[in-house]
């Protein structure tokens, strides 16, 4: 018996991969569209991207902007909740929406083939909701049980407590985007806030997915081209930053681990060096063979993983190390944490490290941006972040030719090791000494 043998492949060059083309236009009533063409993705992505930021919460009812968010398909003016649910699921639709620093984005997932018919419930949903009171009442009964939760877990807890030791107490940043047990039960008029901060000119509508043959502007132009009406457009809120170098101990005795969350302030996307930071950021905390875990998981054994990276919000933001130790190990972790740090900072990373992280991120970009979905997502991002369009092939540009030496200054710029501040949730009895003796002299410590 013989086999026939193919001619092995031949592998062809690497072609240089870019973001999706995007076709911008406008409706006479001034509603930004953004149309991607994505062959072969026959499930489209329909997002309208609303500027309700949650710090356009009015003071003392922070929360309402996610509160609105979650109940956009709790019933309108022509359809109950139960009715709009059986309407989506008659065209093989889903329908979310959240809310956050760049605005509320409501979006829809159905085939392209129903995009005519399903993009008025989108529509629907966002013009013309009517937050029955009862619903309302309940998401927020929601949302409390969350807050319970977020308390209780470590990593949620951690997670709260540092912006508010990163801000100067008492700004909007301070006070967690989905609210308060206070601010929430202070709600009123959720529906007239979110219509009064709505408007044609200050919306952006995306849609994405294998649009050969659809007239996405008529079809748009169909479900929001008589929508008007006027807002003004939100003027972002710059957060204030708490400059002092302190520490906060959530107790909770008998822990076993500690939870460690450490920040200090960053830029936000604007930053013309924000793809030498994304190479330092990988390099140093990204992954389990970056720098962090090379030291604490696979030569001292601490913990299981420490990540790091840069957290931007609309204006500013935040470079985090997160992860957990066992309780006996708190102290040395840090030490040894600390001691990556100032090293990496001091010495610079090496080429390898460079190379690794700039592999990683250039190569995972077409599996990144790769469904219907992550590309209005990204889009969303860069609109409600107030970036131009060009920024996707600007910040890919720059992980691919960034030099090691221009990684390594926005590494000593933006990575500070002397300016961490340090959240640790375990038992205070046996890791505020060693917080102390490592220089957070201010340091509080609060009950779980």
């Amino acid at each position: 018996m013989s086999a026939i043998l193919q001619p092995r492949p031949t592998v062809g060059a690497p072609v240089l991969w870019r973001f999706p083309h995007v076709d911008e236009s406008r409706l006479d009533n001034g509603l930004r569209l953004l149309a991607v063409h994505l062959p072969g993705k026959h499930v489209a992505t329909a997002a309208v991207l609303l500027d309700v930021p949650v710090d356009a919460d009015p003071a003392g009812q922070e929360g309402l902007a996610v509160i609105a968010a979650r109940c956009l398909d709790e019933g309108t003016t022509s359809l109950t909740a139960t009715e709009f649910a059986d309407a989506l699921e008659r065209q093989g639709a889903s329908f979310h929406a959240s809310a956050g620093y760049d605005g509320i984005t409501a979006t829809l997932d159905v085939p392209v083939s129903r995009l005519g018919t399903a993009l008025p419930l989108l529509a629907d949903a966002v013009l013309n909701p009517v937050f029955p009171q009862e619903e309302v009442d309940r998401v927020i009964a929601q949302r409390l049980v969350e807050i319970v939760q977020e308390q209780s877990n470590p990593p949620s807890r951690a997670g709260v407590e540092l912006p508010r030791l990163l801000h100067v107490a008492g700004t909007r940043h301070t006070i967690h985007a989905a609210g308060t047990p206070e601010s929430l039960a202070a709600l009123t008029s959720v529906s007239a806030a979110y219509l009064a901060r709505i408007a044609p000119s200050t919306t952006t509508v995306i849609v994405t997915g294998d649009l050969s043959g659809v007239d996405v502007p008529g079809l748009v132009h169909q479900s929001f081209g008589d929508w008007q009406g006027t807002a003004d457009p939100w003027v972002p809120t710059s957060p204030q930053y708490d400059t002092r170098r302190r520490a906060l101990v959530v107790d909770r005795p008998g822990s076993a681990q500690t939870q460690l969350v450490l920040g200090h302030s960053a830029p936000d996307r604007s930053a013309p060096d924000w793809s030498a930071m994304g190479l330092a950021a990988y390099a140093l905390g990204g992954t389990l063979t970056s720098r962090i875990d090379a030291v604490l998981r696979e030569e001292k054994g601490y913990t299981y993983g420490m990540r790091g990276s840069f957290a931007p919000q609309r204006r500013g933001g935040a470079f985090t190390i997160h992860g957990s130790v066992d309780t006996d190990s708190t102290a040395p972790a840090l030490q040894d944490l600390m001691t990556v740090l100032t090293t990496a900072s001091t010495e610079g990373l090496r080429e390898d490290e460079h190379v690794a992280a700039r592999e990683y991120l250039v190569g995972v970009s077409p599996m990144r941006w790769e469904t219907p979905g992550a590309v209005a997502s990204q889009l969303g991002a860069v609109v409600g972040n107030d970036l131009p369009l060009t920024w996707i092939d600007g910040y890919l540009e720059g992980l691919r030719t960034a030099t090691l030496d221009e990684v390594n200054a926005a590494m000593r710029t933006h990575v500070r090791p002397a300016d961490l501040l340090v959240v640790a949730v375990g038992e205070a009895a046996a890791i505020t000494s060693a917080l102390h003796d490592q220089g957070w002299a201010d340091l509080d410590v609060i009950p779980a």
